[in-house]
């Protein structure tokens, strides 16, 4: 189970509300050679809760989980949207050695409706299915994978609770806040690469061009690029991977 792989080289950080499986298609695209760890984040899937849901809480619960998993691996961040911003702050880990981090689909402005309805949906709390089908079709399309990712790959997703069905995340997670990303940017202290989907409404690709880097467009993909678009995404790995062959 590549997901579970903690001799890895290469660490995939999930989205809000996704789950490790989101990253099958790219490492089908890296090819049989590659070396990665895809762990769920906390409150995601089948890690860990915690009571609080900051950016730096999500990053120091990945180096807590994996230890000595990635304490002195030689690491290539790739993150998409939240997994990115934790994937920017752990670049910043001085036990850490990482050569790169690529960030897909961050978001990065964050207009106070924005965090209202991310609010709602932790007030709201765990909806409950009658089966396991309806809680996955529900789990899609909050993630915004519907017809992106099988319904099979998608069973960590959700879990059983009390004889019916709830989405695998914890609520709390959708309080996490706005971040500074100019300044986890510049404090990341290695290369980053900046990508998003030519239509990806949440992350447009001129938002993340106001920092003042180049920033990777992948044609035809929206907010998912990692899943529609993996070979686009593979390619962006690439030069930093032959450098460690």
């Amino acid at each position: 189970d590549w997901s579970s792989d903690v001799c890895s080289s290469d660490l995939l950080l999930h989205g809000l509300d996704g789950i490790a499986a989101v990253w099958g298609p790219l490492v089908a695209a890296l090819g049989p050679g590659a070396d990665v760890l895809a762990p769920d984040l906390a409150g995601h899937g089948s890690a860990p809760t915690l009571g609080r849901y900051g950016y730096d809480d999500l990053a120091g619960e990945v180096v807590s989980r994996l230890g000595d998993g990635l304490v002195g691996r030689d690491l290539v961040l790739v993150g998409h949207s939240l997994g990115g911003v934790v994937a920017l702050l752990l670049a910043a880990r001085p036990e850490l050695s990482v050569r790169a981090v690529v960030a897909v689909g961050c978001k990065t402005t964050w207009p106070d409706a924005d965090l209202a309805a991310m609010a709602r949906v932790a007030d709201k709390g765990v909806a409950a299915f009658d089966g396991q089908a309806e809680a996955i079709e529900r789990f899609l399309l909050v993630s915004g994978l519907p017809g992106l990712l099988d319904p099979a790959d998608a069973i960590t997703g959700v879990r059983p609770e009390e004889g019916r069905w709830r989405l695998a995340v914890d609520p709390e997670v959708h309080r996490v806040a706005a971040v500074d990303f100019a300044a986890l940017l510049d404090g990341a202290g290695v290369p980053v690469v900046l990508a998003a989907g030519e239509h990806d409404a949440m992350a447009p690709p001129a938002d993340l061009a106001r920092f003042g880097r180049p920033v990777e467009v992948i044609a035809g993909a929206g907010h998912n690029a990692h899943v529609e678009r993996p070979d686009a995404v593979a390619a962006l790995l690439e030069p930093f991977l032959a450098t460690r062959r």
